[in-house]
């Protein structure tokens, strides 16, 4: 497998990738456990991304990583947070802005910026992206990913651009899954290595190893391994249980062939329950907490069964029935089926009360120890349908407000799942309304249309509204243009009547935006200025409630409806009607969404008009900075340059690209550092 640093790229050292496929039990974990074994106390750092702790939110099992590196966790102490950033400053030179929003990433701590969720869940994950790739290439690095094909897409996404990066960098990857999850990715340094279960010979070598100095038939022998299917795992369990002489054994104490008609899962269950029966009730307990909980800390174990101050002790005995592993203060299952062996195996009563148990734990601090995902299961699990049912449609919301839209479907199916139970049908419109939503703006009008049959009965207001984005969005998708349009100017001519001021706007957007793209500008216009008097109208209903979201709604109405005029050569309507928006939105106080409409404002001015356009952008740049929103301010910043050097200020044109070109790559914006560089260059040699 190739693991070192043999290869070479005009001097510099080049990592390796490895795949590695296949079946439940068969190795892949004991594999992967002695390439890191063996790379321990070596110049080569070694880190590990489990895949199973993946959820529906993306990039959980990057943000464990970060975790494990940064020694946090959700839940803890803002003393304890404030001393890791102070370290990543001071020590390893990362920039103010970025330990902040990696940190609140990876402790699910409010944000500190004032932001709408969806850029700060943006300017999060590029801070995460830039922290991994700076640790990654700080020194020789193996990153071992396990049960890839367990991830979500977002961190299969990461895993594959870290993959690609090892052709380049001292990093290499070594994943493991029972399907490859990147199968039509080949490359000259990738390995795909396919463990298959053992053959006879080797299957009784390693039986006759485990069981040296006993004396066992050989017929014993050879059904263990027929039964044993050549699977590691089952070969060790069998041979543990042979050694207690639980196992193959008859009354008399003499050896016996299993049936071969035995269950695979049931036999697995006697060996699994044989393994257990003589440990003490501390390591009993903990066992099964940790099969209910997957990865549980060594704090939630001691919470709830004490080792009565032989943690050491327990933690060994843990460890000696093979199943489990422990790094980081955290104890898991190396492999899933004996975890769900495990699980089956205790008490329903007991299982119930576990549930609560690690939900109630999980819940104790602020912000909480686990996302609400995780939450939420252990209180179905644990009888608390209602308190469930919460934490799904919390997790949903914020989910959607970060514009995570096909992971919020998911969640919000769960809520409603759980209403359902309670049969409360209040929530469950409710929640059937926002999942409609959550799968129109995932672009799943089929989705969508489907989810509207469970609105049919309760009649909410807004229906004809989502029913019409919906068949839309499907008629759409087939590119029959003329039905969207119609289905969504029924919806708009009904609109007074019928739907509320949210669904009206949704409505006018989408037909906008349609009959744009069929190129009908004046039409799509008068429906943008419907958009822009109720984004106003909604904002100033709401008064002192509304907040950076309806600040953003105005701003996204103001740049479409100026964007059509500008197109049709009307600049100064489209400044009059970025100059009304930014009032509102300056009541807001939203900087973000102002320095937007200052942008485009500055895009919207006369050609002649430099001075103009300088200001606007100027001010523009200035709030983008202070709001926090990098993508925005390097966009800015490159048209910043670029007034500037029409106006022949080419000095301050440069430094503009060069804080475009940083913030660029602070964010991970590849064309805007090409961009930034391009002009610079060109500026370099016109002056030349």
């Amino acid at each position: 497998m190739p693991v070192a640093y043999g290869t070479e790229d005009q001097g510099h050292p080049r990592g390796a990738v490895a795949v590695v496929v296949g079946s439940a039990g068969v190795g892949k974990t004991a594999l992967l456990r002695a390439v890191r074994d063996r790379l321990e106390g070596s110049p080569v750092a070694v880190l590990r991304v489990d895949g199973r702790r993946a959820l529906t939110r993306p990039l959980e099992p990057f943000i464990t990583l970060v975790q494990d590196v940064l020694g946090v966790r959700r839940g803890d102490e803002p003393k304890t947070i404030d001393e890791v950033r102070k370290a990543l400053v001071l020590r390893f030179g990362i920039e103010e802005q970025d330990c902040l929003r990696l940190l609140e990433r990876v402790t699910d701590r409010e944000s500190s910026l004032s932001l709408t969720p969806d850029i700060i869940e943006r300017e999060q994950v590029r801070s995460l992206r830039a922290f991994l790739g700076r640790m990654l290439a700080s020194r020789p690095t193996v990153l071992v990913v396990e049960d890839a094909d367990a991830m979500d897409t977002a961190s299969l996404e990461l895993t594959r651009d870290l993959m690609e990066a090892s052709s380049t960098l001292a990093l290499s990857v070594l994943v493991s899954c029972r399907s490859d999850p990147y199968p039509d990715w080949d490359a000259g340094y990738v390995t795909r290595l396919h463990l298959d279960a053992l053959d006879e010979m080797a299957s009784k070598s390693m039986l006759e190893h485990r069981t040296m100095g006993m004396v066992v038939p050989s017929d014993a022998m050879a059904m263990a391994v027929q039964w044993s299917k050549g699977v590691p795992l089952l070969l060790e369990l069998t041979s543990r249980a042979m050694r207690q002489r639980e196992f193959l054994v008859e009354p008399d104490g003499t050896f016996k062939a299993p049936s071969t008609s035995q269950d695979l899962f049931g036999g697995l269950r006697q060996l699994v329950s044989i393994a257990l029966r003589d440990r003490p009730v501390c390591v009993r307990q903990w066992i099964f907490v940790v099969a209910i909980a997957g990865g549980a800390p060594i704090e939630l174990l001691e919470a709830y069964e004490s080792s009565q101050g032989a943690i050491e002790e327990t933690i060994g005995a843990c460890l000696e029935t093979g199943w489990v592993s422990y790094s980081d203060e955290v104890m898991e299952f190396d492999n899933e089926g004996v975890r769900d062996v495990v699980r089956s195996m205790i008490p329903e009563g007991t299982k119930r009360q576990m549930h609560a148990f690690v939900a109630k734990w999980l819940q104790q601090t602020t912000p909480a120890r686990a996302p609400g995902e995780v939450i939420a299961s252990h209180l179905v699990m644990g009888g608390d349908v209602l308190g469930a049912a919460q934490a799904y449609e919390k997790e949903a919301i914020a989910l959607s407000s970060r514009e995570e839209h096909v992971a919020a479907t998911v969640i919000w199916g769960r809520a409603a799942q759980a209403w359902q139970m309670l049969r409360d049908e209040q929530a469950l419109c409710r929640v059937a309304i926002a999942r409609t939503e959550a799968f129109l703006a995932a672009g799943n009008g089929k989705a969508a249309t489907e989810e509207l049959s469970a609105l049919e009965r309760f009649e909410p207001a807004g229906l004809d509204g989502l029913r019409a984005r919906a068949m839309a969005a499907v008629a759409s998708s087939q590119s029959n243009w003329d039905l969207a349009i119609q289905s969504l100017l029924r919806a708009s001519a009904l609109a007074v009547d019928n739907l509320d001021q949210q669904a009206w706007f949704d409505v006018e957007f989408c037909l906008g935006e349609l009959l744009y793209r069929r190129g009908e500008l004046g039409a799509a216009e008068s429906h943008a200025t419907t958009c822009l008097d109720l984004a106003i109208s909604i904002a100033d209903s709401r008064g002192e409630r509304a907040t950076l979201v309806d600040g953003a709604r105005i701003a996204q109405a103001a740049t479409f409806l100026s964007k059509l005029r500008i197109e049709t050569n009307r600049m100064d309507k489209a400044r009059n009607a970025l100059a009304m928006s930014l009032e509102h939105t300056a009541i807001l106080g939203d900087e973000a969404s102002a320095s937007r409409l200052l942008a485009n404002l500055a895009y919207a001015c006369e050609p002649e008009d430099l001075e103009a356009s300088l200001s606007y952008a100027k001010r523009a740049l200035e709030l983008a900075l202070r709001a926090g929103d990098r993508m925005a301010a390097a966009r800015i910043a490159i048209n910043l340059g670029a007034y500037q050097a029409q106006s022949h200020a080419f000095e301050d044109a440069l430094a503009s690209y060069a804080m475009a070109k940083k913030l660029a790559l602070a964010v991970g914006w590849a064309r805007g550092v090409r961009l930034a560089k391009s002009a610079a260059e060109k500026i370099h040699s016109t002056s030349s």
